[in-house]
């Protein structure tokens, strides 16, 4: 082998070398990317399941105050008054200002007379059987009711 010839070789070899370091660094680059991408969707998922379980923490607050309100029912006591006072203290709870003015949903309205016994809802009355045979039927309502107002949002 002459010395042209080495040369050439170490040259194309030094080039295939430089493509490689290109492609080793151009292929860690994406890996960062990606990797960083990862972190930041990770992070996303987390902060969502905090403020899910919180969400989850009031309604359930909620549901259990207006059971109160169903046991209050049972002794003849006004549930749509205590309804409004525990309303009222879990939106204290949440650290929500108090609103000057509260407009009730119509049909989270609905759902508190038919607790209350002043009417029915759906057709169905309170203590009876719903469409599906359960007495407590009516707490889907209500739950899919407060779902919709967004009433526990935190207000930012």
């Amino acid at each position: 082998m002459t010395a042209a010839e080495e040369l050439d070789a170490v040259l194309h070899w030094r080039g295939k070398h430089e493509i490689a370091v290109r492609e080793r660094d151009g292929l860690q680059l994406s890996l960062n990317t990606a990797d960083q991408t990862i972190d930041d969707l990770s992070a996303a998922v987390s902060r969502r399941t905090k403020r899910v379980r919180e969400l989850e923490a009031q309604l359930a607050c909620a549901l259990d105050a207006l059971n109160e309100v169903v046991k209050a029912s049972a002794m003849y006591e006004k549930p749509f008054e205590i309804a409004t006072l525990a309303i009222g203290e879990m939106s204290a709870m949440a650290e929500q200002p108090a609103p000057v003015a509260v407009v009730m949903p119509e049909r989270l309205a609905q759902i508190l007379k038919f607790l209350e016994g002043a009417e029915n809802l759906d057709g169905y009355w309170f203590g009876e059987p719903g469409p599906h045979g359960s007495k407590v039927w009516w707490r889907a309502e209500l739950r899919k009711a407060l779902t919709e107002t967004n009433l526990f949002a935190k207000q930012q």
